[in-house]
């Protein structure tokens, strides 16, 4: 039998702190790459009126 060989319980330490590790790496990208993907300013909501105050836009005027 080979149990008495290598280096016993080290085996099994490193390949669940090995796993713990992937398993932190897989959440840490997708949370970073779903927080990477939205905007990170909101849209400003006072711009319409701004464009209405300025004469831009219209009664007249086409909206395409």
């Amino acid at each position: 039998m080979m149990w008495h060989d290598g280096w016993g319980a080290g085996n099994w330490l490193l390949m669940s702190f090995m796993m713990l590790l992937f398993w932190i790496l897989v959440v840490g990208f997708v949370v970073w790459s779903v927080r990477g993907h939205r905007t990170a300013t909101p849209p400003d909501a006072t711009r319409p009126r701004q464009t209405l105050d300025k004469g831009e836009l219209g009664r007249d005027s086409k909206l395409s």
